[in-house]
């Protein structure tokens, strides 16, 4: 795979649910302060509701470029019906013909049921006839895929950095943070996935970070 990658370009596909909840990073978010209650003040409590409202979403990128984002409507499931009419069909086949214009490329996206799919599969081979092969990786694979590893933390970092009021709200966030990817980043993320692919490799499968 890694041979068939090397003079193509990929583009990297997946979901992610957002929630109108602030976002924290455990890990590295601290708070200084003389005392509890001056902790308070400066944030130290961050709100966290069972019937928080959630989006999903989906996108593609590229070392050169990004599909628009997908929001799926509430109550929703991306089955092989939705995965093929609103995302293969309104979003990846016309951006793949006018952003890649007959350069080789490769379409990756996880094992979810609705992408492994008889119809899904039949689907790509009818419709990206010069399509190299389909990259399947493993579902839970965070470690490979630059949206994982990088592009929804960056999202995230960035439309939930506060609480919003309402999912209208959330979605306005997420469209200005997904306009503000830049170029670099892009191409950052999307050319380390090779070098952990090769560490993946040399590890067996096994955590390599």
């Amino acid at each position: 795979r890694l041979d068939a990658a090397r003079d193509s370009a990929i583009l990297f596909s997946d979901e992610k649910i957002f929630t109108v909840a602030q976002s924290v990073n455990k890990q590295n978010d601290r708070v200084y302060a003389t005392s509890i209650e001056e902790a308070n003040e400066k944030g130290r409590i961050i709100g966290r509701r069972q019937s928080d409202q959630s989006v999903m979403v989906w996108l593609g990128i590229c070392e050169d470029g990004k599909t628009e984002l997908v929001f799926i409507p509430a109550g929703v499931k991306i089955n092989t019906d939705i995965y093929v009419t609103s995302i293969l069909e309104k979003v990846v086949e016309p951006f793949a013909q006018q952003h890649f214009n007959g350069r080789p490329w490769i379409y990756q996206q996880d094992s979810a049921p609705s992408h492994r799919s008889k119809r899904t599969q039949d689907w790509c081979r009818l419709h990206f006839p010069r399509l190299p092969l389909v990259v399947r990786m493993a579902l839970y694979s965070p470690d490979l895929s630059p949206l994982d590893y990088a592009v929804w933390g960056k999202l995230e970092a960035e439309a939930c950095a506060i609480r919003h009021p309402n999912i209208d709200s959330l979605k306005a966030a997420l469209f200005q943070a997904h306009t503000n990817l830049s170029p670099e980043f892009l191409r950052a993320a999307c050319q380390s996935f090779k070098t952990r692919l090769r560490l993946c490799i040399r590890a067996k499968g096994d955590y390599f970070e």
